[in-house]
């Protein structure tokens, strides 16, 4: 039996043998092999590097803007919203640094688990 099938690396139509035929060549199965092998390692690396940064993050009591929104898993625009809404205190440094506080992303976090377990019931 044969299909035509379309080569997943290189894009050109061939005659496929068997149903669950990707690739037109050796070559091209090779090479979109070593694609895959090369996402997944990059894919381990981002998530070593994430928890890593995690790891390091756990051990400071005061965090930048961009350093709580790593942490809380947001972009820092929206750690900017929250300080401005007073849902998030920010202590003010100087005129360009402010730092939040550990306890307050904590608190934060119990306030959104509360909010969500009342909306549920």
């Amino acid at each position: 039996m044969e299909v035509k099938r379309i080569c997943q690396w290189c894009g050109k139509p061939f005659m496929a043998q068997k149903t669950t035929t990707n690739y037109c060549s050796p070559q091209c199965s090779k090479r979109g092999y070593k694609h895959r092998m090369k996402e997944r390692r990059m894919e381990l690396r981002e998530i070593q590097e994430m928890l890593e940064l995690k790891r390091k993050l756990e051990s400071q009591e005061y965090f930048t803007f961009s350093q709580a929104s790593r942490l809380m898993g947001v972009s820092r625009q929206y750690v900017y919203k929250l300080v401005k809404e007073d849902k998030l205190r920010a202590s003010r440094l100087s005129s360009r640094m402010s730092l939040i506080r550990r306890s307050d992303i904590e608190l934060l976090n119990l306030m959104k688990a509360s909010s969500q377990r009342m909306m549920s019931i």
